[in-house]
């Protein structure tokens, strides 16, 4: 799939072993000031822990975030650095490129939903409008990156359509999930074969 990303603010989403985490981070740490001369790049984070509420995530397997003005910019950068642009530096690890649809709060609660979509537009009337209403009121902040097109530069993308979120902590999101209007709305969403709907405990980098 492609996305209409060249111009626009772009999420990198990252997926590989969670064991490979302390490596992820270091190269960041050594990136953090190159990164700010390509289009403002910067490391969000990568999760120190994931819990799976729906579905099936890869076992052992952790995600990082890294956010720059646009694709063209990402790509640039990530060719530049001698370990990024490795093959297998990640071993076998996916990148996915996501638009940036809200600005990040400083929260280190993520939840990443990743479905499959019949008819998107009954999706999106009928639940994803909904789910991100309920979000909000629950305290969360919905749609940090909300799409049905995602550019894949390595690795494999299953799910139709990905929808991140942010909440202020674990307990506030894994309320709003066992409430009732949650439970009510998930009567109604898309299938999460091949994907899930999952929390994600972020180090963020400063």
């Amino acid at each position: 799939m492609s996305c209409q990303t060249g111009s626009h603010k772009v999420l990198l989403f990252y997926i590989f072993d969670n064991e490979l985490s302390k490596r992820f981070n270091n190269r960041l740490v050594v990136q953090k000031n190159v990164m700010r001369t390509y289009g403002n790049g910067k490391a969000v984070g990568y999760a120190e822990d994931i819990l799976c509420l729906d579905g099936n995530w890869r076992q052992n397997m952790s995600i990082g975030l890294l956010q720059f003005d646009s694709e063209v910019l990402a790509n640039r950068w990530r060719q530049s650095d001698p370990q990024f642009r490795q093959h297998d530096w990640l071993d076998d690890h996916d990148i996915w490129v996501l638009p940036l649809t809200e600005d990040i709060q400083p929260w280190y609660c993520f939840e990443v939903d990743l479905f499959k979509v019949a008819d998107k537009e009954q999706f999106e009337h009928d639940f994803l409008s909904k789910w991100g209403e309920g979000i909000r009121n629950a305290g969360g902040f919905p749609g940090v990156s909300s799409t049905g097109e995602v550019h894949v530069w390595r690795g494999m993308h299953e799910a139709d359509y990905v929808f991140i979120s942010q909440w202020p902590n674990e307990l506030v999101a894994q309320k709003w999930h066992q409430s009732e209007e949650a439970n009510q709305l998930k009567v109604t969403r898309p299938q999460v074969t091949n994907g899930c709907m999952m929390l994600a405990r972020m180090k963020l980098f400063a």
